[in-house]
């Protein structure tokens, strides 16, 4: 289960942009395998959103930064990627993420 958490991570990393595998796919279980076969699936669904929309970096990069974020848009939708790179007890944000570009109507 472990592996798998850890390939969860890395594909929603490599989600963002043309998608790709840099590992060893023999040295993969079948739940591992199971769990590729689903994101590519996942990834399939929203190829063009998440090629050919617009990048944007939602908080800046620092490096004493802990959170990242940022999101892929094409008009009706947008995937948001947010990460930490250490976990920390009972952490919260400070402040709220803005996503660009979103209206308050409701259709």
């Amino acid at each position: 289960m472990k592996r798998v958490t850890g390939l969860k991570f890395r594909q929603n990393v490599n989600s963002f942009g043309p998608l790709g595998y840099e590992l060893d796919l023999t040295q993969l279980d079948d739940e591992e395998k199971d769990a590729i076969k689903q994101h590519i699936s996942w990834y399939k669904q929203r190829r063009d959103l998440l090629v050919n929309g617009k990048f944007s970096q939602l908080l800046p990069i620092g490096d004493d930064q802990n959170i990242y974020a940022w999101s892929m848009r094409k008009v009706p939708e947008q995937v948001v990627g947010f990460y930490r790179k250490l976990a920390r007890p009972n952490e919260t944000l400070d402040h709220y993420l803005k996503l660009p570009g979103l209206s308050n109507t409701v259709e």
